[in-house]
């Protein structure tokens, strides 16, 4: 990037931005009170909190969410009025986003083990489990946890998982890792239709990347591997993206994604984390750890930092025997790209409440 800033310069530039992202969340939070606030009374009944909490995607979906609700709803009521006013409202947005999650996070654990799931195979569909499984029980007409083979094609093109119908039989008949889960089959298991879709999800994620890298190449101006601020800039303007015409939203978005400092992006830097299944914001995240963790900003973390790590993101059973598995060169340290693949291999622990991630400075406070 264009500048430098130590670790105490870096922890309170995360601290201003936090804040200032608080500040909008409470702009529309503040919006949305007096919107439904119908009657100006300074409070919502019970029907305009959930009209609320719809639009906050925060809507309570099973039994367990609805009691998490009403609990928040009982313990942020400190007036005991039966409606909630907007000191008692910012509260309990906080209190329900936290039970609702916890419930949904206790949720796809559980499932994860009365399906017996891969580890690999959890964490990569962790963020979407619990919808894929709702899917996958419509087409369970006989509630026995199956699914026929021949209607997995429908809803692999219903989940977007594949776009053409054809390919996707293509590939149920004659892929090396489908065909063979498939051989001898009437019916499919949960566990099963989620290693087809794992399959398909990588071959059109390589089909994707190979795509990407074409275009990265024709911007490649000098063919080093690595694009410039100025072959960006060219990239975004022949897109059209308006947005990403200004210098300085390129210049953000090199410091956002430049893991070596080096004011340029590696193809081979964001491509690695893709085919880990990691998304944007998961990569920002664990960059932002690291960061804090690599405090001598050599581009290495100690196995006992990278332990920290896993055990504040709630992953405890994780040892350095495992972590070892990733230092072949066996120098007692990770780069970045050995500690996404540690963090993705992690196993979660079955344990509910925790939190699955901590910004980076709850993590620095916590340490």
């Amino acid at each position: 990037g264009g500048g430098e800033c130590d670790f105490v310069q870096f922890v309170k530039l995360v601290h201003e931005q936090q804040t200032h992202a608080n500040q909008g969340q409470r702009s529309k939070l503040m919006k949305l009170f007096q919107r439904y606030d119908r009657d100006n009374s300074g409070s919502l009944s019970a029907e305009e909190l959930l009209q609320v909490f719809a639009d906050l995607d925060l809507s309570p979906e099973r039994d367990d969410e609805r009691l998490a609700f009403l609990e928040a709803v009982m313990e942020s009521d400190v007036d005991g009025s039966g409606e909630i006013e907007w000191a008692e409202f910012e509260m309990l947005v906080h209190v329900v986003r936290q039970k609702i999650s916890q419930c949904r996070r206790e949720r796809e654990v559980r499932l994860c083990q009365q399906m017996m799931l891969p580890p690999h195979i959890f964490l990569n569909f962790r963020h979407i489990l619990i919808s894929l499984h709702d899917s996958f029980r419509q087409y369970d007409l006989n509630g026995q946890g199956t699914m026929l083979k021949d209607a997995v094609p429908e809803l692999i093109l219903a989940r977007g998982f594949d776009m053409n119908l054809k390919h996707t039989l293509d590939m149920m008949e004659d892929d090396a890792v489908i065909a063979p889960l498939l051989t001898d089959r009437e019916e499919v298991d949960f566990a099963v239709l989620l290693q087809v879709i794992q399959r398909f999800h990588e071959v059109n994620e390589g089909e994707q990347s190979e795509d990407l890298h074409r275009i990265f190449e024709m911007y490649d101006m000098d063919n080093n591997g690595m694009l410039t601020e100025e072959e960006i800039l060219k990239l975004m303007r022949d897109l059209g993206l308006e947005e990403w015409k200004d210098v300085n939203e390129v210049t953000r978005i090199i410091d956002e994604c430049d893991q070596d400092g080096n004011g340029v992006i590696s193809f081979e830097e964001r491509d690695f984390a893709m085919k880990l299944g990691f998304s944007d914001l998961e990569l920002r995240e664990l960059r932002e750890i690291f960061a804090v963790l690599d405090s001598a900003e050599v581009g290495l973390l100690s196995f006992q930092d990278v332990t920290k790590a896993l055990h504040i993101m709630g992953h405890t059973n994780e040892s350095e025997d495992v972590i070892c598995r990733y230092d072949p060169e066996k120098i007692g340290r990770l780069d970045f790209k050995s500690f996404l693949a540690v963090m993705r291999d992690a196993v979660p622990t079955q344990q509910g409440g925790k939190p699955d991630r901590l910004s980076v400075l709850q993590m620095v406070e916590a340490a």
